[in-house]
């Protein structure tokens, strides 16, 4: 019976771990293929990733020395690329969207988008808008909050290191 039990145990263990098995190789599959799609984006660029970051369901990346910056994106049903070249940017900065709701005890703060900003230095070029987190396609923010501040810190310090 010991036998019986022992091996009953085993089995029921493995059911509860290959879940996780499989969520975590799909995850780095999906990694995976986010980096080479932005790989393969700079690589059309002449450009060489430096310094890169993969979260949610966006990679984003920067070649120091050639100035670029790579942004992908890959939603439900659509892909999003984006290069910009920082020696035509004036300034980055963060576009949070959020609002308030209130409960009869608390306040909360429900972020709605959160985008980082360039805009040009010539005034008649399009400001460049990268979008980190939609609340239209994702429930809550998974890091895309410290993330965009990073990126902010990085693509500015590139910014003051071109003039």
């Amino acid at each position: 019976m010991d036998q019986g039990s022992t091996i009953i145990g085993l089995i029921i263990l493995a059911l509860c771990i290959i879940p996780f098995i499989i969520i975590r190789r799909n995850k780095i599959k999906r990694e995976r293929l986010m980096l080479k799609s932005l790989t393969d984006l700079a690589n059309l660029h002449n450009c060489k990733i430096n310094e890169h970051e993969l979260c949610g369901d966006y990679a984003i990346g920067i070649d120091k020395l050639k100035n670029y910056l790579f942004f992908y994106k890959k939603m439900k049903d659509k892909e999003t690329t984006q290069f910009i070249n920082l020696e035509s940017i004036n300034s980055c900065k963060i576009l949070n969207s959020s609002r308030t709701i209130k409960n009869k005890q608390e306040k909360y703060h429900v972020i709605d988008r959160l985008s980082l900003s360039l805009k040009p230095n010539l005034e008649h070029k399009k400001e460049q808008i990268l979008e980190f987190f939609n609340s239209d396609y994702n429930s809550q923010t998974y890091g895309e909050l410290q993330s965009i501040e990073k990126w902010l810190k990085l693509v500015n310090l590139q910014l003051k290191l071109k003039s």
